[in-house]
């Protein structure tokens, strides 16, 4: 039997090609586009044969899956690293302005990847769908933090990530409509003001540019 040491170097190993294979996939469904990418042209890239990408993705449409299983982790943990005294909204604003940095920092990359899942309907239903779950972590995160117990009294902590995701989403197609004018960043935070606007009864603004 492997004793513990060697169990984690090889799932260390197993988590490394995991993310080669997800990163130069995504990389080369941007330049190339999905369709003309085949997992040859991937797994030649990383090293590896394709019986390998196989054991990680039953199908090249689940490299986008993998990643936004990923990111949806990530965004709960970030959600949970804010201090416990925030207000969870506030919170959620911080989180995903972070995140739309990250977005502006590789600009060209994240546009290109925006604008391939929209135009293919099998990709966006699935990756969409796996957005939902970024949502469901952020409703458990929140009732942490609010110390809620039991499904039924989780309609608030609801309430406060669909409509985080709302604004997240909303922000994204303006940016990438715009062709990444303005800064991510800046039309996130922009859609939590106008969601704190609207809940102190004024209307909607222009976005500042």
């Amino acid at each position: 039997m492997p004793s513990p040491a060697a169990r984690g170097l090889r799932q260390r190993k197993k988590e490394r090609i995991r993310e080669q294979l997800t990163d130069v996939a995504l990389r080369l469904f941007t330049v190339r586009g999905f369709d003309r990418t085949t997992v040859e042209s991937i797994v030649e890239e990383v090293g590896v044969s394709p019986r390998t990408f196989f054991r990680y993705f039953p199908a090249k449409e689940d490299v986008l899956t993998a990643s936004a299983e990923r990111l949806g982790v990530d965004l709960r943990a970030a959600l949970a690293a804010r201090p416990p005294d925030e207000a969870p909204l506030a919170s959620l604003r911080r989180v995903l302005t972070e995140r739309a940095r990250v977005y502006d920092a590789d600009r060209a990359s994240y546009l290109a990847l925006s604008r391939m899942i929209d135009g293919t309907p099998a990709l966006r239903a699935r990756y969409r769908d796996k957005q939902q779950t970024w949502e469901r972590g952020f409703v458990e995160e929140i009732a942490v933090r609010l110390g809620l117990r039991g499904d039924r009294h989780r309609l608030g902590p609801r309430v406060l990530a669909r409509v985080a995701g709302a604004a997240f989403g909303a922000a994204v197609d303006t940016w990438v409509a715009g062709g990444g004018r303005p800064r991510l960043a800046r039309l996130v935070d922009e859609s939590f003001a106008i969601i704190e606007r609207g809940l102190q009864g004024r209307t909607a603004g222009r976005v500042r540019r």
